[in-house]
């Protein structure tokens, strides 16, 4: 009876491989292994004309094997505003071996208004891949998309109209210009937080005009973000980084950047001069 038992599990043993090398031939086969997609890695981005000489570079992402390099063929069209551009079909590939190939976009470095492009995948020369999939649930149809749109807006405007916040509190709002320096990317401004920040924060009307912060606003190389300094260390000590006259350098970590889409530019600033430890959240709208 013993020896009947130990064969039936044997059996059922030998039974149960047998059906998990089965599944594995059908999910996980080289065949299999093949197959797979290709996408951009979102339906669509905004960021900021770049300068001329810059390369602006798309990525494409292959999910599968990829052990002889992937051939795809893509269009580009302009599909809003004006850009002397080349556009129509052109050929693309992600390497032997890798997952990612980039696709460099010609740019209008003179379109002073900005532009919108739309790529889109057409085919690849390789079976079994296809172009872009929808989640599981098809709920999100873009969410690994096949085409791209991407908006290139114009560098920031003269003229802004800003407000100052205080923890979601609006303490001031104010008017500012962003003047150009010699340097590329690189905008001078008469006050960072506004010129009645320290009077409407403390309900003092004398302190109008006084300690206003002026600064320098930088574009960063991404063409999203921006980075801010504080130029006022007239009557700062140089030697103390404490000084009630300046900021701490830099903006503090948190979202500075360009929504390409709107111009609309935020940051968020640090403070000396008063007591207790707050943070300024500052948001420039263009003007027309």
């Amino acid at each position: 009876m013993k020896n009947k038992l130990n064969y039936i599990l044997l059996l059922l043993l030998s039974l149960s491989i047998v059906s998990c090398v089965d599944t594995y031939d059908d999910d996980f086969s080289e065949r299999n292994l093949q197959n797979g997609w290709i996408q951009f890695e979102r339906p669509s981005d905004g960021v900021l004309l770049p300068y001329e000489g810059e390369i602006s570079s798309i990525q494409v992402i292959l999910e599968s094997l990829n052990q002889n390099g992937t051939t795809f063929n893509y269009t580009l069209e302009v599909v809003e505003g004006d850009a002397n551009i080349e556009t129509g079909n052109f050929q693309g590939e992600v390497l032997e071996g890798q997952r990612i190939g980039l696709i460099e976009v010609p740019v209008d470095f003179d379109a002073e208004d900005g532009y919108v492009i739309q790529l889109s995948i057409t085919d690849v020369e390789r079976d079994g891949i296809a172009i872009g999939v929808a989640n599981g649930d098809n709920s999100n149809p873009d969410h690994t998309p096949g085409t791209y749109t991407l908006t290139y807006a114009p560098f920031p405007q003269n003229t802004y109209a800003a407000v100052a916040s205080v923890d979601g509190g609006e303490i001031t709002q104010f008017e500012i210009d962003l003047v150009a320096t010699a340097n590329p990317r690189e905008f001078n401004m008469n006050s960072m937080w506004g010129p009645d920040f320290v009077a409407s924060i403390t309900g003092d009307a004398s302190f109008s005009g006084q300690f206003v912060y002026p600064g320098t606003l930088t574009v960063e190389d991404d063409n999203r973000s921006v980075s801010l300094v504080s130029s006022d260390t007239s009557q700062a000590d140089p030697d103390d980084d404490d000084s009630p006259l300046r900021f701490p350098g830099t903006t503090v970590d948190g979202v500075h950047q360009i929504n390409a889409e709107t111009g609309v530019i935020t940051y968020t600033l640090g403070q000396n001069l008063f007591g207790g430890d707050f943070e300024i959240d500052v948001v420039l709208t263009p003007m027309d």
